[in-house]
Protein backbone atom coordinates (compact mmCIF):
# COMPACT_ATOMS: atom_id res chain seq x y z
CA UNK A 1 0.00 0.00 0.00
CA UNK A 2 1.31 3.40 -1.01
CA UNK A 3 0.76 5.95 1.77
CA UNK A 4 1.40 9.69 1.46
CA UNK A 5 2.12 11.83 4.50
CA UNK A 6 1.15 15.47 4.64
CA UNK A 7 1.01 18.22 7.21
CA UNK A 8 -2.58 18.78 8.32
CA UNK A 9 -4.17 21.73 6.57
CA UNK A 10 -7.64 23.19 6.18
CA UNK A 11 -8.61 20.72 3.46
CA UNK A 12 -7.99 17.75 5.77
CA UNK A 13 -10.21 19.01 8.60
CA UNK A 14 -13.55 17.99 7.11
CA UNK A 15 -12.20 14.53 6.34
CA UNK A 16 -10.93 14.23 9.93
CA UNK A 17 -14.30 15.12 11.46
CA UNK A 18 -15.77 11.64 11.88
CA UNK A 19 -12.44 10.10 12.93
CA UNK A 20 -11.86 12.77 15.57
CA UNK A 21 -15.38 12.66 16.96
CA UNK A 22 -15.36 8.87 17.12
CA UNK A 23 -11.97 8.67 18.82
CA UNK A 24 -12.43 11.60 21.19
CA UNK A 25 -16.02 11.22 22.30
CA UNK A 26 -16.27 7.44 22.51
CA UNK A 27 -13.03 6.94 24.42
CA UNK A 28 -13.06 9.87 26.82
CA UNK A 29 -16.04 10.49 29.09
CA UNK A 30 -14.78 14.00 29.93
CA UNK A 31 -15.50 15.31 26.45
CA UNK A 32 -18.90 15.82 24.90
CA UNK A 33 -19.63 15.78 21.19
CA UNK A 34 -19.19 19.23 19.74
CA UNK A 35 -18.11 20.73 16.49
CA UNK A 36 -14.43 19.87 16.79
CA UNK A 37 -13.65 20.92 13.23
CA UNK A 38 -15.05 24.42 13.64
CA UNK A 39 -13.10 24.83 16.86
CA UNK A 40 -9.94 23.57 15.14
CA UNK A 41 -10.43 26.10 12.32
CA UNK A 42 -10.72 28.92 14.84
CA UNK A 43 -7.74 27.77 16.89
CA UNK A 44 -5.44 26.39 14.19
CA UNK A 45 -2.40 28.31 15.45
CA UNK A 46 -2.41 26.18 18.62
CA UNK A 47 -1.81 22.79 17.02
CA UNK A 48 -0.10 21.02 14.16
CA UNK A 49 -0.25 17.53 12.82
CA UNK A 50 0.24 15.07 10.02
CA UNK A 51 -2.10 12.78 8.12
CA UNK A 52 -1.46 9.47 6.39
CA UNK A 53 -3.42 9.28 3.13
CA UNK A 54 -4.12 6.11 1.17
CA UNK A 55 -4.01 5.68 -2.60
CA UNK A 56 -7.79 6.17 -2.53
CA UNK A 57 -7.24 9.59 -0.90
CA UNK A 58 -8.69 8.43 2.44
CA UNK A 59 -7.14 9.50 5.72
CA UNK A 60 -5.97 6.27 7.34
CA UNK A 61 -4.00 7.77 10.20
CA UNK A 62 -3.10 11.03 11.87
CA UNK A 63 -1.16 12.61 14.67
CA UNK A 64 -2.15 15.94 16.19
CA UNK A 65 0.08 17.82 18.62
CA UNK A 66 0.20 21.10 20.47
CA UNK A 67 2.85 23.15 22.21
CA UNK A 68 3.58 23.23 25.91
CA UNK A 69 6.25 24.28 28.35
CA UNK A 70 7.93 22.03 30.88
CA UNK A 71 9.73 23.67 33.78
CA UNK A 72 12.03 20.65 33.77
CA UNK A 73 12.91 20.67 30.09
CA UNK A 74 11.68 23.85 28.39
CA UNK A 75 9.62 24.07 25.21
CA UNK A 76 7.85 20.81 24.51
CA UNK A 77 5.35 19.15 22.23
CA UNK A 78 2.35 17.27 23.54
CA UNK A 79 0.77 14.68 21.24
CA UNK A 80 -3.00 15.03 21.68
CA UNK A 81 -4.20 12.31 19.29
CA UNK A 82 -2.43 9.51 17.48
CA UNK A 83 -4.55 7.20 15.35
CA UNK A 84 -3.99 4.53 12.72
CA UNK A 85 -6.84 2.62 11.08
CA UNK A 86 -6.94 -0.78 12.86
CA UNK A 87 -6.41 -2.78 9.65
CA UNK A 88 -3.26 -0.80 8.85
CA UNK A 89 -1.51 -0.96 12.20
CA UNK A 90 1.99 -2.41 12.44
CA UNK A 91 2.72 -1.62 8.79
CA UNK A 92 5.12 1.27 9.45
CA UNK A 93 2.57 4.10 9.38
CA UNK A 94 2.95 4.67 13.14
CA UNK A 95 6.71 5.01 12.78
CA UNK A 96 6.43 7.43 9.88
CA UNK A 97 3.97 9.70 11.68
CA UNK A 98 6.02 9.69 14.90
CA UNK A 99 9.18 10.35 12.89
CA UNK A 100 7.57 13.48 11.46
CA UNK A 101 6.66 14.78 14.92
CA UNK A 102 10.13 14.06 16.29
CA UNK A 103 11.80 15.68 13.27
CA UNK A 104 9.57 18.75 13.64
CA UNK A 105 10.48 18.96 17.35
CA UNK A 106 14.21 18.62 16.69
CA UNK A 107 14.22 21.08 13.78
CA UNK A 108 12.35 23.67 15.86
CA UNK A 109 14.51 23.14 18.96
CA UNK A 110 11.86 21.63 21.23
CA UNK A 111 13.33 19.72 24.16
CA UNK A 112 10.66 17.13 24.88
CA UNK A 113 7.84 15.21 23.19
CA UNK A 114 5.19 13.74 25.51
CA UNK A 115 1.89 11.91 25.18
CA UNK A 116 -0.48 9.87 27.28
CA UNK A 117 -1.27 6.24 26.61
CA UNK A 118 -4.88 5.12 26.67
CA UNK A 119 -4.17 1.81 24.95
CA UNK A 120 -1.74 0.05 27.25
CA UNK A 121 -1.25 -2.89 24.93
CA UNK A 122 2.14 -4.55 25.03
CA UNK A 123 2.57 -3.94 21.28
CA UNK A 124 2.09 -0.18 21.68
CA UNK A 125 4.41 0.00 24.68
CA UNK A 126 7.08 -1.93 22.74
CA UNK A 127 6.62 0.47 19.80
CA UNK A 128 7.05 3.53 22.03
CA UNK A 129 10.11 2.06 23.72
CA UNK A 130 11.59 1.09 20.34
CA UNK A 131 11.53 4.73 19.23
CA UNK A 132 13.31 5.71 22.46
CA UNK A 133 10.42 6.79 24.69
CA UNK A 134 10.38 6.00 28.38
CA UNK A 135 7.00 4.63 29.46
CA UNK A 136 6.16 5.11 33.11
CA UNK A 137 3.27 3.71 35.09
CA UNK A 138 3.11 6.59 37.53
CA UNK A 139 1.37 9.45 35.75
CA UNK A 140 -2.38 9.88 36.13
CA UNK A 141 -4.35 12.30 33.97
CA UNK A 142 -6.50 15.01 35.48
CA UNK A 143 -8.90 16.97 33.32
CA UNK A 144 -10.77 20.10 34.34
CA UNK A 145 -13.17 21.15 31.58
CA UNK A 146 -13.84 24.88 31.74
CA UNK A 147 -16.64 25.02 29.17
Amino acid sequence: MNIKFKEINETHLERLDSLLNEATVSKNPFFSKKNLIEQMRQEKEYFKGYVAISEEEEIVGYVIFSFAYSIWSGRSIYINKFYIHPQLRQKGIESQLMHRVITYAQYNDFKLVTWDISDKSEAMIRFYEKIGAKVDNVKLNCILALK
